[in-house]
């Protein structure tokens, strides 16, 4: 492990030489929120948000703020649950609670901004299983059981851009991944399928759960593919939420 830990702390210094910086903002609680540039938003914007959980505050937060379009994708039974009780709540004049302590900051108009869709996203169309996390009190599932339990649930997973079509979505503002795993063959499709997207999140969940020593690697490589497909890392924060603006859009953001 604690050899594991000096090769971490390596991909981290190396990932940090890379970092272009630019104007960012951060939207969400201090669990649940992302860095996203400045000026990338607007109310004609368009953001594909997978991984909801129980804290969907970046996903309310751009809603609020800027009355984009937020698709919000979550097989999960508990994820659905608790976007339903926001919206009942909001709708209603009640507060909406993320947690113990904070609540959601989110007007009655802007409810219409939200959408879930009930699907996971994947390399292909289909039915996988899910795995449940090792810790009960947890909700993220995983189809590649990163965790390594035995209970889990099947759901319906769809191609990103198989959505975008059925959508009638040339292009994505920002795709977020929070996807325990999956965000491997996700990233490999969008790069395969040349999606036009102009913001990519992702956290790195092997990071916090190692399925075995190439994980770095595995790491590294999708690093090298954004790149390679015109990417550059402009935020990185500690738990490994890395934020990719396409050069094109950087360079764009950067002169404004």
């Amino acid at each position: 492990m604690r050899q594991w830990r000096k090769l971490q702390n390596y991909l981290w210094l190396r990932v940090c030489q890379r970092i272009h910086p630019l104007p960012t903002e951060c939207l969400g609680s201090v669990y649940g929120g992302w860095v996203i540039p400045q000026d990338l938003l607007h109310p004609e914007a368009v953001c594909c948000l997978a991984g909801a959980g129980l804290d969907i505050s970046l996903d309310v937060a751009i809603a609020e703020k800027y009355q984009s379009q937020v698709f919000i994708f979550d097989p999960t039974p508990k994820a659905k649950s608790h976007f339903e009780e926001l919206c009942q709540n909001i709708s209603e004049g009640s507060p909406a609670f993320l947690n113990q302590k904070e609540s959601y900051a989110l007007k009655k108009e802007n409810i219409a901004h939200l959408h879930f869709v009930e699907l996971g996203l994947w390399n292909q169309s289909g039915r996988l299983k899910f795995y449940e996390p090792a810790n009960p009190a947890h909700v993220s599932h995983s189809a590649l059981n990163i965790q390594k339990t035995e209970k889990y649930f099947e759901a319906e997973v769809i191609r990103l851009r198989e959505w975008m079509q059925a959508q009638h979505l040339p292009s994505l503002d920002l795709l977020k991944l929070d996807i325990e795993g999956a965000e491997y063959q996700v990233i490999d499709s969008v790069l395969e399928d040349r999606l036009d997207i102009k913001v990519i999140c992702v956290e790195f969940d092997e990071i916090h759960f190692p399925m075995d020593r190439r994980y770095l690697s595995r790491i590294w490589q999708r690093l090298k593919a954004l790149e390679k497909n015109g990417y550059s890392i402009v935020a990185l924060d500690m738990n490994y939420n890395f934020t990719f603006v396409r050069k094109d859009v950087y360079k764009t953001l950067k002169n404004k």
